[in-house]
C-alpha cells in the first residue's frame, strides 16, 4: 500500500491490512453485504499467516512457524 493506492481483494479471499511504518496508517475499506466473509472459519481456523517484527524489517511466518 501507498499513498493514493488502490487495491482489489477478490470476494471471499481472507485478509487483513497491518501497519509497518513508523506514520499512522489510514486507509478506507467498502465491500457489499453479500461479500461472501466467513469470519466463523477465520476465528477456527485462523489466517494461515503471522507478521513479526523480529528485527528491522518485518517477517510474514505461517501459523506453524510461529
Amino acid at each position: 500500500m501507498s499513498p493514493g493506492s488502490l487495491h482489489y481483494i477478490a470476494g471471499k479471499t481472507a485478509h487483513r491490512v497491518v501497519n509497518t511504518g513508523d506514520r499512522p496508517l489510514r486507509f478506507m475499506a467498502c465491500w457489499p453485504s453479500d461479500a461472501g466473509h466467513d469470519y466463523a472459519a477465520v476465528a477456527e481456523k485462523g489466517l494461515g499467516v503471522r507478521l513479526w517484527k523480529m528485527t528491522e524489517k518485518p517477517s510474514v511466518l505461517r501459523d506453524d512457524e510461529a
